[in-house]
């Protein structure tokens, strides 16, 4: 009777130990696909701030020929 026990005991065990590391795997591959999911949301924050940088520096260089533009025309009208 002991001896029974003491392997029912030790199966107990052994399917406690089996559905810890289940729970384990389960939560390592959510985490994987969070993750995952965080990676790809990243690249595209990137890729649009990059897209942004480059739409900035273009605006930026619109209004400096502009400002340029009238300081030369400010220029012409002091120099009559």
């Amino acid at each position: 009777m002991k001896r029974a026990l003491g392997i029912l005991f030790c199966c107990t065990l052994v399917l406690a130990a089996g559905l810890g590391v289940a729970v384990l795997q389960a939560t390592v591959h959510q985490d994987a696909g969070e993750l995952d999911r965080l990676t790809k949301e990243s690249e595209a924050f990137e890729l649009k701030r990059a897209h942004l940088e480059e739409e900035n520096a273009r605006i930026e260089l619109g209004v400096r020929e502009q400002w340029n533009a009238t300081e030369m025309k400010e220029g012409e009208v002091e120099e009559l």
